[in-house]
């Protein structure tokens, strides 16, 4: 008689866990549940793996692409400025008038925030890079 297939019911031990198949018991083969059990961690290794991966490219051109609005940001404040420090050349010879000093610091202002708020999201990405590639896990993060 083969070993998985016994007559009669479950034994008393058993719980019931084992299929019945035409009057036959059938225990399955613990190499076969083993092996399936193996090749269950290896996909869900295999999805972690791509996952990661995903989130290492993705936090990788965020980086990339806030360093790029930094820049754009940088020069914005630098136009700026030197908007600023022409309107005030022009004033000292009596050329511009007081509305355009106000825009100009207008205009400064706005290029100093957007350059914050630039700043500010690129630490942000950062985080998120240095998060994907291991180098912050959840327990060594700063409580906010």
């Amino acid at each position: 008689m083969n070993r998985k297939a016994l007559l009669g019911g479950p034994s008393q031990g058993d719980q019931g866990t084992h299929a019945r198949s035409g009057g036959l018991l059938v225990i399955p083969d613990p190499l076969v549940v083993g092996e399936e059990r193996l090749e269950g961690a290896r996909l869900k290794g295999e999805k972690v793996r791509q996952r990661v991966a995903r989130e290492v490219v993705e936090a990788s051109s965020r980086v990339k692409s806030q360093g790029d609005q930094i820049a754009t940001a940088r020069a914005g404040l630098d136009a700026a400025s030197e908007a600023l420090r022409l309107t005030h050349q022009r004033a000292e010879f009596g050329v511009a008038a007081v509305l355009e000093r106000i825009l100009a610091e207008q205009d400064l202002t706005r290029a100093r925030n957007d350059y914050v708020r630039v700043m500010a999201e690129y630490d942000k990405v950062q985080y998120a890079l240095l998060r994907a590639i291991g180098g912050i896990t959840v327990d060594s993060a700063p409580a906010p």
